[in-house]
């Protein structure tokens, strides 16, 4: 039986953090990038609202608002929906700088996290919009009493920092979810677990904001 699977989407911002006399601010630079894509009867729609933002000093009660969610088209059959939100910062010089200084404020209710993607945490039906994966992001400041994670020093002036959203769909019937992407959803739960028991495949979530 032929199964219709899988379609992508992919959306992406950048913003650059410049650290001058030793205070930290930086200025954005946003492109809504919406992608229609469709494979047989799934179509999805990602989607993003970011305005840009200039003179803001990196702050942990300060959230970045950045809306992103998924759409289906209205003729699509139901189908699951997974995101892949990645983060980098684009250093030329070759240093390995972390990302975890970059705060993603994910809605854990409706997004379950699992070896890199947010899954959502329901069937989306034709014409359906998910909850907001993120509503923002945040920067970590140069100190943060009590934060044992990554702060944004002066090893990132003059960096851009860069996320990546990336949107997929497969159709709910015939255990799709399983032949592609190698999960089982849990609809008591309302989880994805792999079908192949490797802890190599689900290491832990990278911000504070995923299932932890």
């Amino acid at each position: 039986m032929k199964r219709k699977v899988m379609l992508v989407a992919v959306a992406v911002i950048l913003c650059s953090l410049v650290i001058a006399g030793g205070t930290l601010a930086f200025t954005t630079i946003s492109g809504r990038n919406t992608n229609r894509v469709s494979t047989g009867q799934i179509a999805i729609t990602l989607s993003e609202v970011y305005e840009k933002q200039e003179g803001l000093a990196p702050n942990p009660n300060k959230l970045i608002e950045k809306e992103v969610w998924v759409e289906s088209g209205a003729q699509s059959g139901e189908a699951y929906v997974r995101i892949q939100a990645e983060k980098a910062w684009n250093n030329t010089d070759g240093r390995a700088l972390s990302t975890d200084n970059i705060v993603l404020h994910i809605d854990k209710e409706n997004w379950w996290y699992l070896a890199g993607y947010y899954y959502y945490r329901a069937p989306l039906a034709p014409g359906e919009k998910t909850a907001l994966l993120m509503d923002g992001f945040y920067f970590m400041p140069l100190t943060e009493v009590g934060y044992e994670g990554t702060l944004t020093d002066n090893d990132y002036k003059g960096l851009e920092a860069g996320i990546s959203v990336k949107a997929e769909a497969v159709q709910a019937a015939n255990n799709a979810v399983e032949a592609v992407w190698g999960v089982v959803y849990d609809a008591e739960t309302r989880e994805f677990v792999p079908t192949a028991s490797d802890e190599t495949e689900n290491p832990a979530p990278e911000t504070p904001d995923d299932n932890q």
